[in-house]
């Protein structure tokens, strides 16, 4: 079933079908790995509206990783809705330079590397299809998600594949907090903006011992609930991939911040609402904390049993 369907993506080389791909292979290898059950807690936000009404705010890293600690599923039984950033998303438009060529041959063997772990039942020849598919893109979004998936963390999957599958088995009505064509928007406003930075340095820092501390240190600010230092490394991500982070602040966290001010607090009104969307959200002057609390929520950080990463 896993070769079938790898076979049936790779064939296309749309980005909903390999974003549906790293799903897939999510899923197959939870069902085969192991993993600790930590009993350790997950940090989130009560959000509290003006009316009385409770609900529960959560920041997210958007790739697996074994050191984050993740919420038991089971607490999404008591929320009406689950309320996360979009359904999809498009890529945008094609950059100025061809990103692929900025790779080193070192860049391409370690990509490889980590689809295979990701992967480690399917043929060489499946393999290196998806990769291929995955260089042909226009963007380096895809290759970018493959990069930080460490092997590490093999068999574990995202935060929101985790929520996600609860949502379906509790039957929670799922809600978004912007359309695909707004989502689709910031990275395109983003690609105009530094272009050939965002194509020629994200990959190959995503793939560095560089890269792989930045991650570290934003699960370890995670699960801690210290969401300023988490979006300090985030930014020190976006440097050393090339991107002024002042420019992709205002971009994809500040402007999508004020858009989502105006359909997130009617769906706190109502109450029983789980938020979740990315840490970088939540900090800052323009965080969600800080918009919610002008606006009269109360938000107050909280702790979570604990559950699998798997």
């Amino acid at each position: 079933m896993l070769s079938f369907n790898l076979q049936r993506m790779v064939s296309s080389a749309g980005r909903g079908a390999l974003i549906a791909l790293l799903g897939v292979m999510s899923v197959a290898n939870a069902d085969t790995t192991s993993s600790r059950s930590d009993r350790a807690q997950v940090w989130a936000l009560d959000v509290m509206a003006p009316n009385g009404q409770h609900n529960l705010l959560m920041g997210s890293l958007h790739v697996p990783d074994r050191d984050l600690r993740q919420p038991d599923p089971s607490i999404l039984q008591s929320y009406r809705a689950l309320v996360t950033e979009h359904s999809d998303v498009d890529q945008g438009v094609t950059p100025a330079v061809r990103w692929r060529d900025a790779l080193t041959e070192d860049d391409v063997a370690t990509l490889r590397e980590q689809i295979q772990c990701a992967a480690p039942t399917a043929p060489v020849s499946v393999i290196e299809g998806l990769l291929k598919a995955v260089l042909s893109q226009p963007t380096p979004l895809d290759a970018n998600q493959f990069a930080y998936m460490r092997c590490a963390s093999a068999g574990y999957v995202a935060r929101e594949q985790i929520i996600e599958r609860a949502r379906a088995q509790y039957r929670i009505r799922p809600a978004y907090l912007e359309t695909p064509d707004q989502a689709g928007g910031a990275p395109r406003a983003l690609a105009k903006e530094v272009g050939a930075a965002v194509s020629a340095q994200s990959v190959h820092f995503a793939l560095s011992v560089e890269g792989a501390k930045a991650q570290a240190d934003v699960v370890d600010a995670l699960n801690r609930g210290d969401y300023g230092a988490a979006s300090a490394a985030l930014d020190r991500s976006l440097a050393g991939s090339g991107i002024n982070p002042s420019v992709f602040n205002d971009i994809m966290v500040r402007r999508r911040n004020l858009s989502w001010m105006m359909t997130l607090p009617p769906l706190l009104d109502e109450g029983g609402a789980f938020v979740l969307v990315g840490v970088g959200h939540l900090p800052g002057r323009d965080g969600l904390i800080e918009l919610l609390r002008a606006r009269g929520y109360t938000v107050t950080p909280v702790t979570l049993p604990a559950g699998r990463g798997t």
